[in-house]
């Protein structure tokens, strides 16, 4: 019974908040969302490097699920394949989307809209938001 309540403990002590973890320089994030449209409104996630997905909405950070690692270690090597720290995308529209890439103390951030000719993006960005709707 001991031995049960002291692997509870840990468990729950080791666990860190989705606010500690935005907060935190040693977590490598992901952040991606959209904004615009007619109501000019923001949809906002971040992906934790330990598989966390949060909303961001109003100061707040919601977690709305969680994906596996290897699944996250896939995302990471796609960003790594497609040389994403180096990407210079910035082209707002009416609708624009966005990642945000923070690894270490490297960070990158692209923006498009529905012109943006670059399909690798656009498939990142397609299996972000498949990853929020799986935990809906």
């Amino acid at each position: 019974m001991h031995r049960l309540l002291i692997i509870c403990l840990i468990m729950i002590t080791s666990c860190a908040s989705p606010a500690k973890l935005l907060n935190s320089n040693k977590s490598d994030k992901i952040f991606f969302g959209s904004k615009g449209g007619f109501t000019n409104m923001s949809t906002d996630f971040v992906l934790f490097e330990n598989g966390s997905i949060c909303r961001l909405k109003n100061d707040s950070v919601i977690k709305t699920g969680k994906t596996s690692r290897e699944e996250v270690r896939a995302i990471t090597e796609s960003i790594e394949y497609m040389k994403f720290m180096s990407l210079k995308t910035d082209e707002p529209g009416n609708m624009t989307y966005y990642v945000s890439v923070v690894q270490g103390d490297s960070r990158n951030a692209v923006q498009w809209s529905d012109n943006d000719r670059n399909p690798q993006l656009r498939e990142l960005y397609v299996r972000l938001m498949n990853l929020v709707r799986e935990q809906q």
